[in-house]
């Protein structure tokens, strides 16, 4: 923990630091990392200095086969949900889930895969729609500073019925005091359900990505909480769809990498 900033003493000696802000103070396990993340996702600040107690243990763990199978999360509770949300969301009834690997691509370069128009590339099995509007700088952004926040148009594919559904999602680089990272935040403000005579919903669906400077590499690690419908599926199925569906998400963003920079 930094040494506090003492006041009284400061005060009476340099006037002017009176008016010094005081860093944020950021948990330092992983799981309250994310969520604190996710919650205060509109303070640089705060993400900073999240990433800075994030980058050990993304360290020591990222790339273990531990990490890569997945931990389940607990659900993001209301009080840390600061983004619109479907109206009769159950937040007791997320799923959460948390994944991470090590891509061999440097952080600029997954920049440039974030402000593509089409994602449906990142799973061509399950992507039918992934389309992308994006607004910002994004030359900016592709420089290495800034948001960028999009709109994206989805459809997914489940066995032989699709769901679509709209996801918000924001990209903003976070430099700390011994880290670089892009942070990124998703949301869905609306239910997406399909029109079939099996109906399939997304009733919510949350997520916080971390995509963490190392040399040339770059060590991502993604938590998802959402809530699908009908329920037909064990906790521990869905907890490993949710690992397989982010891995999955890694893998093509490397294979457009490799195709395209």
């Amino acid at each position: 923990m930094r040494p506090w900033f003492v006041g009284s003493l400061i005060v009476s000696l340099l006037p002017a630091a009176a008016c010094k802000k005081e860093k944020p103070v950021a948990p330092t396990e992983m799981t309250e990392i994310l969520t604190y993340m996710f919650e205060n996702y509109e303070d640089p600040e705060a993400l900073a200095a999240a990433s800075d107690n994030l980058k050990p243990w993304l360290d020591d763990n990222v790339a273990t086969e531990e990490t890569i199978n997945g931990y389940q999360m607990d659900p993001l509770g209301e009080d840390v949900i600061t983004v619109d949300y479907p109206p009769a969301a159950d937040f007791s009834a997320q799923l959460g889930a948390v994944t991470g690997n090590i891509s061999n691509f440097p952080l600029a370069d997954q920049a440039v895969v974030m402000v593509q128009d089409d994602q449906s590339f990142l799973n061509t099995d399950s992507y039918i729609r992934y389309k992308r509007a994006v607004s910002g700088n994004i030359d900016q952004f592709k420089g290495g500073s800034g948001v960028v926040r999009t709109d994206n148009d989805v459809e997914t594919k489940v066995s032989v019925w699709s769901t679509p559904y709209n996801l918000m999602k924001d990209y903003r680089w976070v430099d700390g005091e011994e880290t670089r990272a892009i942070v990124a935040r998703s949301w869905i403000e609306e239910e997406g359900c399909n029109d079939g005579a099996f109906e399939i919903c997304l009733l919510q669906s949350f997520s916080v990505d971390v995509f963490m400077e190392d040399g040339n590499k770059t060590q991502r690690l993604t938590a998802t909480w959402a809530e699908v419908k009908p329920d037909v599926l064990t906790d521990k199925v869905l907890i490993d769809q949710l690992v397989d569906g982010v891995q999955t998400v890694f893998l093509g963003e490397d294979q457009w990498m490799t195709d395209n920079l």
